[in-house]
């Protein structure tokens, strides 16, 4: 998509699953973090792994933001619920 998509209709956003067929999330990461056109989208990855080397090697690569799934907000703190927000409404 991000290829046929011309420059001025590239998205603000992209929410990355880490588990996707063909190529994983870290994969397709790394791809738009070296594409010039790609390199400053936004990029959440939303995933059911809760592992710290998932999480470290997405924050090597640029992410904006760490999602677990399912997100439970009543269970984050008050001060990672704010910025969890902070970033989606910065973009």
């Amino acid at each position: 998509m991000l290829q046929e998509e011309p420059a001025a209709k590239m998205p603000d956003l992209i929410l990355l699953d880490l588990n996707m067929p063909k190529m994983n999330g870290f994969e397709l990461l790394s791809l738009i973090r070296e594409n010039d056109h790609w390199k400053d989208i936004k990029v959440f990855i939303q995933t059911t792994s809760d592992q710290s080397e998932d999480k470290t090697l997405a924050q090597t690569l640029g992410i904006s933001g760490f999602i677990t799934k399912p997100l439970k907000l009543d269970s984050l703190s008050s001060m990672d619920a704010f910025n969890l927000m902070m970033d989606l409404m910065n973009m």
